[in-house]
């Protein structure tokens, strides 16, 4: 059962006919005060499903449609957190684990099971979906929880270099933000040394250390010559700085 599923059926007390009543237990009213918030203010949302939620008390009824589509409007990461807060408060440490999509005598079926844990969230795809939408702050604090949840991911640690550069040049930022760059590139390089990373490694030695005439070893035709001695595809090079944000410099 997906992510949104499990919220509409925390949610859920009973339903009749097309109705449903929201759930009163501490889990239910927590997770309804996360969406609350969320909406509040948010242009983005259509203002009646804004009024919908600001004006609906824990315990009210809400039509199942309107429930589903506000439910649909809340990014999954943001759904995610709120669940996972919500959960295990939710009848003193028990949790829904399974209910059946119909509907018995007006009620939801529910099969509540004891002690349940929750599958852990997955961070790293939290933290692509930020950094396809060029949230990079977002993207970087997600990537490091997914760093800390797996530290053997080598693309966890090249994303996250990726994104403390905020789609500029590296020569605009500041030495401790590359330092942290190259901190994470090197974990990437520790774990797969592969020659796109080496790549990436040799334009960080160019555009931030060479420009600003800072002597640095490797040097990056080190690097560069390294990377091509693994190999790498021009595919990958013109995702790389896509991906950046940036123009290739003419010796890369």
């Amino acid at each position: 059962m997906g992510i949104k599923e499990q919220v509409f059926f925390l949610l859920a007390e009973t339903t009749v006919g097309a109705v449903v009543s929201l759930a009163c237990s501490e889990g239910a009213k927590q997770l309804w005060q996360g969406i609350k918030k969320f909406f509040k203010g948010n242009q983005k949302m259509p203002p009646e499903q804004r009024a919908v939620v600001s004006e609906t008390e824990e315990g009210d009824k809400i039509p199942v449609n309107t429930l589903k589509e506000i439910i649909e409007m809340i990014p999954e990461e943001v759904l995610r957190e709120l669940f996972n807060r919500a959960d295990f408060v939710n009848y003193g440490n028990q949790a829904i684990v399974e209910k059946s999509t119909g509907i018995v005598g007006g009620y939801i079926e529910k099969a509540v099971i004891n002690n349940y844990v929750p599958p852990e969230p997955d961070h790293h795809a939290d933290a692509m979906r930020f950094f396809q939408r060029k949230q990079y702050g977002n993207a970087l604090t997600a990537f490091e929880k997914a760093i800390v949840a797996d530290s053997d991911n080598s693309e966890t640690y090249f994303y996250a270099a990726i994104c403390l550069l905020q789609g500029k040049r590296p020569f605009r930022h500041q030495r401790p933000t590359i330092n942290k760059v190259e901190e994470y590139l090197n974990c990437a390089l520790a774990i797969t040394p592969k020659g796109i990373y080496y790549y990436f490694q040799a334009y960080i030695k160019f555009d931030y250390f060479e420009m600003k005439h800072f002597a640095v070893s490797p040097t990056w035709q080190q690097a560069l010559q390294r990377a091509r001695t693994i190999g790498y595809s021009s595919d990958e090079v013109d995702q790389l700085y896509s991906m950046l944000g940036t123009n290739r410099p003419a010796c890369l």
